[in-house]
């Protein structure tokens, strides 16, 4: 009775320890993504045409989604790892270099795309994209748009 008794207390300490130590890494991981929430920008991608209204807007650690231009927007969860990827597409881009980027398409004009641009606030100065065809960034910001996309499109 004492043997089960003793393995018992043994298995429930190490249990235990496993169980604290994880509580203790996570804690480490929410305090390292929150300080990339912090330094992460305001970030707005809107897109439109005749019929269809798309904003994002991605501020303090809310991610806003608007499908229409007079709707209220949904607030979606953002994950430690859609911060993570947020913050390290927003980091391979200059934002100064955002004004001088050309559209790679021009099915805009015609109504074959929607109008769309990126805006990034940071540090009390906004910079913003041309307007560009939305599914056909310029690739200088192709992959922090599309890290933006995939997190709304999985949010759906």
């Amino acid at each position: 009775m004492k043997t089960i008794t003793y393995l018992a207390i043994l298995l429930f300490t190490i249990t235990g320890c496993k169980c604290h130590k994880t509580t203790i890494e996570n804690a480490g991981t929410t305090a390292e993504t929150m300080k990339l929430q912090q330094n992460l920008p305001e970030l707005v991608y809107e897109s439109l045409t005749r019929g269809f209204y798309q904003k994002i807007t991605i501020e303090q650690g809310k991610f806003l989604v608007q499908d229409a231009s007079d709707a209220k927007p949904k607030e979606v969860a953002l994950t430690d790892t859609d911060i993570e990827a947020l913050y390290k597409a927003y980091a391979a881009i200059d934002v100064k270099q955002l004004s001088a980027l050309k559209a790679p398409t021009e099915k805009r004009f015609y109504d074959g795309a929607p109008i769309t641009y990126l805006a990034i606030t940071s540090g009390g100065e906004e910079y913003k994209t041309p307007d560009f065809d939305g599914g056909y960034p310029p690739a200088y910001i192709e992959n922090l748009v599309n890290t933006i996309l995939k997190i709304e499109a999985k949010k759906q």
